[in-house]
């Protein structure tokens, strides 16, 4: 038997429809606005206060020294508020750890918004 020869394949031409070109507004880029964060730790008789451009900023330098009460840690910004109160501690690790420092920070930033 004899093959058949090939078909040769023709490109079909397809119908371009001119569109009108859109108009490109060019933006200033949206700046994230710098927030300033207050910490402060409530004891019994005392209180330590802090500011920074982040939670974890401030509370590297809250020093309060001996922990054997409870503590309340207020952090406020842009006119929010978000207090904690922990214990002697949880305290202890947090000002002492960077990886609570972290979390703490996270954790509160969520509670402001």
């Amino acid at each position: 038997m004899k093959k058949k020869p090939a078909k040769k394949k023709i490109a079909k031409k397809r119908a371009v429809k001119k569109v009108a070109k859109r108009a490109v507004v060019k933006r200033a880029p949206n700046a994230p606005e710098k927030k300033e964060f207050a910490v402060s730790l409530v004891l019994v008789d005392q209180k330590y206060e802090a500011t920074g451009k982040t939670v974890t900023e401030c509370l590297n330098q809250i020093k309060p020294g001996l922990l054997k009460s409870k503590g309340i840690f207020i952090v406020t910004s842009d006119g929010k508020k978000s207090e904690r109160v922990m214990f002697p501690f949880e305290m202890k690790r947090l000002l002492s750890g960077n990886v609570a420092k972290i979390v703490f920070d996270k954790h509160m930033t969520a509670a402001l918004k």
